[in-house]
């Protein structure tokens, strides 16, 4: 992000057991809820960026 903008979003997408897996495992799940909060944000963001 040094050279081109850009961001980073925690949409907060582990199982509260604990059981979600370490990122880039085999084991890693994320909560379906979640993919579509992220989905909503991105879509928003998409059109909000659209109108400037």
């Amino acid at each position: 992000m040094n050279r081109v903008p850009g961001c980073y979003m925690f949409i907060g997408g582990a199982n509260a057991d604990g059981s979600s897996g370490m990122h880039h495992s085999p084991d890693f799940q994320v909560q379906d809820a979640s993919c579509r909060i992220l989905a909503g944000v991105l879509a928003q963001s998409a059109v909000a960026l659209a109108q400037l």
